[in-house]
């Protein structure tokens, strides 16, 4: 919309702190008026599941016990998502209460079939219905699938927040751009990572053991063996940002602000796992030539119990954020003499 139009555009907001016994956050923000930009796109299928993660203990990192910092690698992150069990009962609350909310949502009709220029066809209703009848392997795996029923609508004022045990973020020390070519022809030429919220070269180099400043300002022709600007679009399809297939485009190459989800830092809580544990890059050296990089995804453990983070501490503690919180109850912390109230199972 239009900064003039503001004044004439009104929201209805619906928040629930309370859906699944309080572990989980909807919002629903609804635009009503002439200054309203809803934006627009078209569904797509949903990636293959993330590959399976090799057998050892869940939610113990190496490179805390390492560097006493909060990044993980790629296997251990998706075990120890994986690791919380699937709850029915929580299923049961949550396409409940989302149900029920989404029954105030205009578009729920015309999603189903909206038409060009957008082609959105999402059956919200019928989609809760089904997750509410399926038996998910892991609670991530059924947060992942209700997930995606908003994130089909493309409406940036409707999406769903994962419960606070899935603040993780997956990152690459890498930021894509584009630029005009030879002949007129886009271009995705590497970048240094976002100065505020990107993993900094040197850090991602020590932890990772991978430099990935020989791609930066090269231009980067293959991501994963597959012409470069086809996988940013069809990244940009798994956000819901905007009915415009070209506004998410932008939004998925912009510089990471800390909330939306770019190529570059994806927020869990808000997108999914990706789906390979690395990111293979093909660029063009200096000699005119082609070279590939293979870069692992860096994760950051964002998560929080009370006052302290979650780290290397194991399921019991780490599935606590996924807990309802309880003023009542306080669990002493080992090994830190003090006692925090947080999330705790009654």
């Amino acid at each position: 919309a239009a900064a003039d139009d503001y004044e004439l555009c009104t929201e209805l907001i619906v928040r629930s702190d309370a859906l699944v016994d309080g572990a989980n956050t909807v919002t629903l923000t609804q635009p009503h008026g002439v200054g309203c930009d809803t934006g627009a796109a078209a569904a797509t299928a949903t990636p293959p599941a993330p590959p399976t993660p090799a057998p050892g203990p869940p939610c113990t990192f190496s490179l805390y016990a390492q560097y006493r910092t909060p990044h993980a690698h790629y296997d251990e992150a998706v075990r120890c998502m994986r690791a919380l069990p699937f709850d029915a009962a929580k299923r049961d609350s949550a396409v409940a209460l989302l149900t029920q909310m989404i029954s105030i949502y205009s578009y729920v009709d015309l999603n189903k079939n909206s038409g060009p220029p957008f082609n959105i066809r999402v059956d919200a209703v019928a989609r809760l219905a089904a997750i509410g009848a399926t038996t998910y392997p892991s609670d991530y795996d059924m947060q992942k699938a209700i997930s995606d029923v908003f994130v089909d609508g493309r409406d940036q004022h409707t999406f769903y927040t994962k419960p606070a045990c899935y603040r993780v973020q997956f990152m690459q020390p890498v930021r894509l751009t584009l630029r005009l070519g030879g002949g007129g022809a886009a271009e995705v030429v590497a970048k240094p990572p976002s100065t505020t919220f990107g993993i900094p070269a040197s850090t991602y180099t020590s932890r990772y053991k991978v430099d990935a400043t020989v791609l930066y300002d090269k231009v980067v022709t293959r991501i994963d063996g597959r012409p470069a600007l086809d996988v940013l679009r069809e990244f940009a399809d798994t956000i819901a940002w905007s009915k415009h297939a070209a506004v998410r485009l932008n939004a998925a190459l912009a510089p990471f602000n800390g909330a939306a989800p770019t190529f570059e830092v994806r927020p869990l809580l808000i997108t999914s796992i990706p789906e390979r544990p690395t990111v293979t890059y093909t660029y063009r050296d200096a000699g005119g030539g082609e070279a590939s990089l293979v870069v692992p995804w860096a994760v950051l453990n964002t998560v929080w119990l009370g006052s302290n983070r979650v780290l290397n501490e194991g399921v019991p503690l780490w599935t606590g954020a996924c807990l309802p919180f309880n003023r009542r109850r306080r669990r002493k912390r080992g090994g830190d003499g003090g006692d925090d109230e947080h999330a705790a199972a009654i």
